[in-house]
Formats: C-alpha cells, sequence, structure tokens
C-alpha cells in the first residue's frame, strides 16, 4: 500500500513538472503593469493557473486546489456572489447596525408522547436579540430596515426630509443632518417609533423629533448606541456636548476648544478620540478623552494628513498621512510601525479584539494627488478590495475583490462596520451611496 502511494505521488510530481516546464517554454507573454505606488508582475505560474478566471488577480494556487477538487469557476463565483451584496435599493445618507426582540419558535409538548403522570405545562414565549439594519434614503429621508439574516428591504418610516447629507441611529433615535436655505447646516433628531413584538411595524411610522443647534461641526455614536457627542460652535470656539439616548434633554459639556475643527470618534464607551479635521498640507494633531473625568491627553502630533482609528481598548491608534500609508501607532510604547499597507482609516474597522481590522485597500493610488484632500473633495475616487489584517502578525487576507463578482461596481467603501457577533461586514460605496454588506463565515 505504501509503494502505490509513492508511485502515485510520484507520477503527480512528474506532471506537474511537465506542466512547470511546457508553461516556462511558451509562455512569451509575460507583462509588467506600472503604477505610480506599486508594480506587478505576472509570472508563468499565474498564466497557466489562470484557468479563464474573470479577473487576473487569480491566486495560483488557489486555482490549482480548485482545479484538483473540481471547483468550478461557476461555483466559485456563485460562492462569493452570496457572500456580497448590494442591500439598499436607493442611495443612503447613513446607516445603523441595531438589534430587534423577535419570538424565539420552540416545540410545543405533545401531551400524547409524554410519560404517565408527567406534568405537561405549556411553554411560556421566548424572545431573543437579532441584529437589524436602518438606513435612511438620501433623497427623501424615509427609513428603511431589514433583519441582516435574511435581507428583505422593508420601509420604517415614511416621513419626508428631502436631501438628507448625512444620518445616524441610535437605539432609540435617527440624526439626520442637511444644509438649510443652502448654507446652514440643520441636525433633526427624531425618535423612531416603538416596535411591537410580533407585529410587523414596517409601514407608516412618522418620525416626529427637535432640532439640536445649528452648523454643529461634528456628531458621533457611541458603540453601544446610547450615547451621542456633538461640536457646536460659541463664540470662543466650540464645545463638545454629550447627551444619551433615553434622556436627550439632559446634556453635559465635556470639551471645549478655541480651535474649531475637529472630528470626533468614539473607540469605547467611555473615551472618544479627537483629531483635527485633516489635510495633507498641514500637520494633523489627536487627543484622547476620558467622557467621565473630562480629561483629555494628546496621542499623535506633527503627521501631515493624519487621520485616526483608535482600537476598542485604546492601546492602538490606526492612522495614515499624506502619503496614505497606513501605521499603528502603539501608545503604551510611544512607537510607531507600519502596516505597508495604503489605505485611510475610514476605510477600516477594528474587530473586537482590537488586533484585526478590516479595510477597503484601493488596488491603486495616484501620488500625484493631495491626500486626504483630493478624496474628500471627490476629485479621485479609490477601486477597493477588502482586507482582513492581523496587526500583530502582518498577515493580510483579502476576503473579496468586488469588480470580480459586480463588473459594473466600483467599490469605494466608507463607514465600515460590524455586526455584534462580526460575521457580516457592512459599508457604503462612497462613488453612489448605495449600502453593501459582506458575509465574513
Amino acid at each position: 500500500m505504501f509503494k502505490k502511494i509513492i508511485i502515485i505521488i510520484t507520477i503527480i510530481l512528474v506532471l506537474l513538472l511537465l506542466v512547470f516546464g511546457y508553461a516556462y517554454i511558451t509562455n512569451t507573454d509575460t507583462t509588467t503593469t506600472k503604477g505610480e505606488t506599486e508594480v506587478e508582475e505576472e509570472n508563468f505560474l499565474f498564466n497557466i493557473f489562470s484557468f479563464g478566471n474573470r479577473s487576473n488577480n487569480t491566486n495560483p494556487i488557489e486555482s490549482l486546489v480548485n482545479f484538483i477538487t473540481g471547483n468550478t469557476e461557476e461555483e466559485q463565483f456563485q460562492t462569493q456572489l452570496n457572500r456580497l451584496n448590494k442591500i439598499s435599493s436607493m442611495p443612503v445618507s447613513g446607516y445603523g447596525v441595531l438589534e430587534k426582540e423577535r419570538y424565539v419558535v420552540v416545540p410545543e409538548v405533545n401531551p400524547e408522547t409524554s410519560t404517565v403522570g408527567e406534568k405537561v405545562t405549556p411553554t411560556a414565549p421566548q424572545t431573543e436579540l437579532v441584529p437589524i439594519l436602518k438606513y435612511a434614503d438620501k433623497t427623501n429621508g424615509n427609513i428603511y430596515q431589514t433583519l441582516v439574516e435574511n435581507i428583505e428591504e422593508r420601509r420604517f418610516s415614511e416621513t419626508v426630509i428631502p436631501y438628507i447629507h448625512e444620518s445616524f441611529f441610535t437605539k432609540n433615535h435617527v440624526i439626520m443632518r442637511y444644509l438649510r436655505n443652502n448654507s446652514t447646516i440643520a441636525t433633526f433628531l427624531g425618535e423612531l417609533p416603538k416596535e411591537i413584538l410580533g407585529a410587523d411595524s414596517s409601514n407608516g411610522n412618522e418620525i416626529f423629533g427637535t432640532f439640536l443647534p445649528e452648523d454643529i461641526k461634528d456628531i458621533s455614536i457611541s458603540p453601544d448606541n446610547e450615547k451621542i457627542f456633538y461640536l457646536s460652535n460659541t463664540k470662543n470656539g466650540v464645545i463638545g456636548v454629550l447627551t444619551t439616548d433615553t434622556d436627550k434633554q439632559t446634556k453635559e459639556t465635556i470639551f471645549d476648544s478655541q480651535f474649531t475643527e475637529w472630528t470626533s470618534f468614539w473607540p469605547n464607551n467611555e473615551i472618544i478620540t479627537l483629531t483635527t479635521k485633516p489635510s495633507g498640507l498641514v500637520n494633523g494633531y489627536s487627543y484622547i478623552l476620558n467622557t467621565k473625568t473630562k480629561q483629555y491627553d494628546k496621542a499623535l502630533s506633527g503627521i501631515r494628513g493624519l487621520t485616526t482609528l483608535m482600537s476598542p481598548d485604546t492601546s492602538t491608534i490606526l492612522y495614515s498621512d499624506n502619503n496614505l500609508s497606513l501605521s499603528l501607532f502603539d501608545i503604551n510604547r510611544t512607537e510607531s510601525r507600519n502596516l505597508n499597507i495604503k489605505t485611510h482609516p475610514e476605510k477600516c474597522v477594528w474587530a473586537g479584539d482590537s488586533v484585526s481590522i478590516y479595510c477597503a485597500v484601493p488596488k491603486f493610488v495616484d501620488a500625484s494627488y493631495t491626500y486626504p484632500d483630493s478624496w474628500y473633495m471627490g476629485e479621485v475616487s479609490y477601486n477597493d478590495e477588502i482586507y482582513k489584517i492581523n496587526t500583530q502578525t502582518g498577515q493580510k487576507t483579502k476576503l473579496v475583490n468586488p469588480s470580480e463578482i459586480y463588473s459594473d461596481a466600483n467599490i469605494d467603501a466608507i463607514n465600515l462596520k460590524l455586526d455584534n457577533k462580526e460575521e457580516n461586514l457592512f459599508f457604503m460605496n462612497k462613488s453612489d451611496s448605495y449600502l453593501w454588506g459582506l458575509k465574513l463565515n
């Protein structure tokens, strides 16, 4: 038996050597594609194991495995198609990954099959929390929702608020921001209608609420979707105001600054990072604000085009500069490490373990532009691939190349979020504002 195995392995190796040799001799179409930020060269192994794939980005080893195991190109394509899906049927201004309570189907006890003398009691109704998506139509402000496990878009509200620029969702409220009279930033805080357990409450709802102060500079939501932080203008600069989702009347000032241009982010429910609004022409600074003590400390400084994304455990800051070089700053060691990736932190999201990150990485970055300015202003757009990156080992795993699946999809992903179980990754396409979802398991 052992000799037969040796013979079979030897035959396979000989066949592979013959195939490689033939490919090497006949391959005369090896090309080099040269961009300003990357050089990629095809080789004969790549060419021979492409097997007519839809893109030239196919891993040759993966193709060989698929060839040996009998996985067809169409089966691989269908698998990817089932993983990556456009969720919204319209451009959206923002979305939230929330939870909804629903009844759990419990098998009933059949008295006829019960043991003699056994007391049979009715089973009490049980409930569970399941992840849902809520998102707002960019054109008219109508809110839609769907279960994450079964994407089925249903309208949740019919209140019309035209031309929403951005929106945020908490457990009980929606925040919609738009331009009033083409000059004033209006921020509407609307109360989401209560959903009735076991009933269909996806139609005919109206949104009522109040307005926050005019011309709010920046707004962000805590990870538990229960707190709101916003920066409001004063005569001497800006103040940072904290309010809770359950009691929007209670407002607490936890930050003030003479400098007015900040972006905020909650890595966890007690910490907020405040980073100066970036430009590739000036140095940026980032601070860490404790919402309980109201103390803030400088974390990063003197980096042109600085944008940041702090890890949930607040030990690490993911940041990039005006060259889009993605790096990690270890707060305890006060040292940085380059990840050898070019992208924006705004195109990434941390996993809950504060080790892994999911990032949309541009296939090509034109170095002739000023970053991040040109990207913000829409002068440049990207065609992204989605990666999972281990920040400790540096291992990079490509999860999907959207353009291989949808030939007309030019994904420039922003606003990345995970569901609570980290089974799904969601993002908006900056190019057209549609909402997408990627199954991770």
